[in-house]
């Protein structure tokens, strides 16, 4: 994304062309203009290639800041914390990138697994 000297946490920003304390609707703003400028259709085939790189890069950037919790994330925790496959199911960051609906349903399979694992134990004494 950017250079050694800068903080790595300011690389979605930067892709932007936004500071840290940009909102919602400069995000939406940035990402729309920098959208039309490298979208690979508007290029000749002989940059295509580059143009795929950098709207990856703003798509990549406009997910991760547009999110509230997931730029949360980003600014508190840095890009690994964001980084797709990276989070565990079992960390609180993975717990906080989940639905009611899913922590619900984790939470039912482990207590299965406990209750199962413990009535095994028992037949084995």
């Amino acid at each position: 994304f950017g250079t050694s000297d800068e903080p790595e946490q300011d690389n979605l920003y930067r892709s932007l062309g936004l500071g840290r304390t940009a909102g919602r609707s400069e995000i939406a703003s940035a990402y729309r203009r920098m959208a039309r400028l490298y979208h690979v259709d508007r290029h000749p085939e002989a940059d295509r290639e580059h143009a795929a790189r950098r709207w990856a890069e703003i798509s990549g950037a406009h997910e991760v800041l547009n999110d509230p919790r997931r730029r949360f994330l980003y600014d508190t925790l840095g890009p690994a914390a964001v980084a797709p496959g990276a989070l565990g199911a079992q960390t609180a960051v993975g717990a906080a990138l989940k639905t009611p609906e899913q922590l619900r349903e984790q939470f039912m399979t482990s207590s299965r697994r406990a209750i199962d694992g413990s009535r095994d134990a028992r037949l084995r004494a």
